[in-house]
C-alpha cells in the first residue's frame, strides 16, 4: 500500500465539492470534509492560516475511486483506462487521452494535485 502524502492547498483551489481534511482543534485527528456553498472564504482562510487543512495528493486509490482502472506501468508512468479514455500519470503530471481508441488528437497535459481537480477535469472534458 502506498504511503499517503498531503499538501496545504491554496484558497483559490476551493470550490463546491472540493475534498479536504480538517484537523480537529485537539490537534490530533483529521476528518474528511467536502466544501459546500455554506462555507465562507473567511472560514476556510482562517482554518488555512491556523494550519488545520490538508489535502491528499492524487494517488492510485483516488484515481480508481473515480472509475479508472490501472492498465500498466511503463517507463516510470502509470496508465489507467476508463472506457475509450486513457490517463497517464508521471511525476505529478496527468495526461488525459480523450477517446484514445480513435487515434486522433486529444491528449492534454494537466497539473493535477488531487482527486477533486481530476474530477473537475473529467467533467470539463466530457468523460463523465
Amino acid at each position: 500500500m502506498e504511503e499517503k502524502k498531503y499538501y496545504v492547498p491554496e484558497l483559490e483551489e476551493f470550490h463546491v465539492g472540493f475534498e479536504y481534511e480538517l484537523r480537529e482543534y485537539d490537534g490530533m485527528v483529521y476528518s474528511g470534509h467536502v466544501s459546500t456553498v455554506a462555507e465562507s472564504y473567511e472560514q476556510i482562510e482562517g482554518d488555512l492560516s491556523l494550519g488545520l487543512i490538508r489535502v491528499r495528493v492524487l494517488c492510485r486509490e483516488d484515481i480508481e475511486e473515480l472509475g479508472w482502472e490501472c492498465s500498466e506501468y511503463l517507463n516510470g508512468a502509470t496508465w489507467y483506462k476508463l472506457g475509450s479514455h486513457e490517463l497517464r500519470i508521471k511525476d505529478g503530471l496527468v495526461s488525459i487521452y480523450v477517446n484514445a481508441s480513435d487515434c486522433g488528437p486529444g491528449v492534454s497535459f494537466y497539473p493535477c494535485k488531487n482527486k477533486s481537480k481530476l474530477g473537475v477535469l473529467m467533467k470539463d472534458l466530457g468523460i463523465v
